[in-house]
């Protein structure tokens, strides 16, 4: 999952003086393995699989972006976010002094899904076909940002921003 996305966008060349943002999503969960929705809640860990999507992504980003600074990290709040960041930034070493004094962004957390929080996304869609459909399809509040993410602000050539922009 991770890694997949991290390769199709990585591999795009950035202009000189351009920003530059990865953004990343956690690992898999135990309640994404279940079927559970999540929503804010801060129940779910990272299964073994996540734990290694979040090490492969690490691998991956060190290999494309090594030599390219970091300028900072912003992450959700959120445990299954923060412990992808921890495991990311440990094989990134480009990134590992901004992910020490990362900026978590309530803005990054995911949807608020109140009742159905915990519940397994089979029963909901069985017991609410049209209210799970329009909030897995239409909700304007799952396109606002990627939920749970983590993003990644760097710059590829210099520390400094060309033509007065504002460093992140």
């Amino acid at each position: 999952m991770l890694g997949w996305t991290l390769a199709a966008s990585a591999v795009v060349s950035t202009p000189v003086g351009a920003r530059r943002f990865v953004l990343l999503r956690h690992g898999q969960t135990d309640w994404n393995a279940e079927g559970r929705m999540q929503g804010t809640s801060d129940f779910s860990k990272l299964t073994a699989l996540g734990l290694q999507q979040a090490v492969s992504t690490g691998d991956a980003l060190c290999g494309l972006l090594s030599d390219t600074p970091v300028k900072a990290v912003y992450a959700s709040p959120l445990s299954r976010a923060q412990h992808t960041l921890e495991l990311v930034a440990g094989k990134w070493p480009a990134a590992a002094t901004a992910a020490a004094s990362h900026v978590v962004l309530e803005d990054l957390k995911e949807i608020e899904l109140k009742e159905w929080s915990g519940r397994l996304s089979i029963d909901i869609k069985a017991e609410e076909p049209e209210a799970y459909r329009y909030i897995r399809c239409t909700s304007p509040s799952l396109t606002r940002a990627m939920p749970a993410a983590l993003m990644l602000a760097h710059h590829p050539r210099s520390q400094e921003m060309e033509g007065g922009g504002r460093n992140l």
